[in-house]
């Protein structure tokens, strides 16, 4: 027997739901704010809550030198909006910017960056939480790892048309952060890029993006639509798991496997169309999408992993033959699941 985490209740081993309340085992209770999350979270995707009170979110030290070796002009003030001005053109003006940050930023709404190096730093703004909007100027090609990990009430961002990489985690627990638009310049996004950005319900993708790295949207439990634009040639594990409102996915031709994963838990998925460039689909692609009642099986899927439909209990009887007659076990529940 095991307890569902939201009303207590005794259920037999093998349920995914609970009988009482009907709650998914996959899913734990925020004691903060009520709100769902996946068994693995360390933080709620609402209110940030931390699961484990000793856990701090990941952070790195920046490297480099001291903020007093960076030369910047006292910042230009207008109401609620900060400038930094570079004295002279610096290859890393940003090593220590989150230093400065918080001596400017905090208290203030929005900082626009001037005459910036092409780089910002990694941790550059991280923890910020006065931050609410951010313009970057148009000479910045790669926003470094962490640079804006748990702004978390930044809701605004202006990413520039001569942005080319999105680095690791730059945009994580962004929880106000509520749409993006990547100019077409952009070719990478890095692992965990927006990963539990609460209320992000749209996002543009650029038409040079090659690649979806691994836990990008994890937990962005409020975007509904995704549409990968052709120019991508692969999306990593996880890239989409837990986003709880997603609805319906388009995946282009130019993409050749459904990685692990990769829709894990999304609850209110109904529809996805798999074009025939699709040869694999991964262990737990669409585990627990368990409002999905339309997808396409084309001939050219040769191999899907263990647990791949685990929980799609909605699907045609015609698409379940079709999937079993490739694996049996792709219904399946995937031993050592992490919920």
């Amino acid at each position: 027997m095991k307890k569902c985490n939201f009303c207590g209740t005794e259920n037999e081993d093998i349920a995914v739901f609970c009988d009482e309340c009907g709650k998914s085992f996959f899913k734990k209770k925020c004691d903060k704010c009520g709100a769902e999350n996946r068994m693995s979270a360390k933080f709620c995707n609402q209110c940030g809550r931390s699961f484990n009170d000793d856990a701090k979110p990941e952070s790195k030290k920046a490297e480099g030198t001291k903020s007093k070796h960076i030369p910047i002009n006292e910042p230009i003030e207008e109401p609620n909006i900060i400038y930094y001005e570079a004295t002279q053109k610096i290859e890393l003006l940003f090593i220590n910017v989150f230093t400065l940050s918080h001596k400017f930023a905090n208290g203030k709404g929005e900082v626009k960056l001037i005459d910036a190096t092409p780089r910002i730093w990694e941790n550059a703004f991280a923890n910020s939480e006065a931050l609410t909007s951010m313009v970057i100027p148009n000479c910045v090609k790669k926003i470094g790892k962490f640079a804006f990990d748990r702004c978390i009430n930044l809701s605004k961002v202006y990413l520039p048309e001569s942005l080319i990489e999105i680095g690791e985690y730059a945009f994580r627990d962004c929880f106000n952060l509520s749409e993006v638009e990547m100019p077409d310049s952009v070719t990478t996004i890095e692992s965990g890029a927006f990963e539990r950005c609460a209320n992000l319900h749209s996002v543009k993708f650029s038409n040079s993006l090659k690649k979806i790295s691994a836990y990008t949207f994890r937990d962005c439990i409020n975007l509904s639509e995704v549409v990968i634009p052709d120019s991508v040639n692969e999306v990593e594990s996880s890239a989409f798991e837990g986003c709880n409102s997603l609805r319906s996915v388009v995946i282009p031709k130019s993409i050749d496997k459904i990685n692990n994963y990769l829709f894990n838990d999304c609850i209110n998925l109904t529809s996805v169309v798999i074009p025939d460039s699709i040869t694999n689909i991964g262990e737990c692609a669409f585990n627990g999408c368990i409002n999905l009642t339309s997808i396409t099986i084309p001939d050219s899927v040769k191999e899907i992993g263990r647990a791949a439909f685990f929980g799609c209990n909605n699907l045609p009887a015609e698409i379940k033959e079709r999937i079993m007659g490739i694996n049996e076990d792709a219904f399946i529940e995937e031993e050592g699941l992490p919920f």
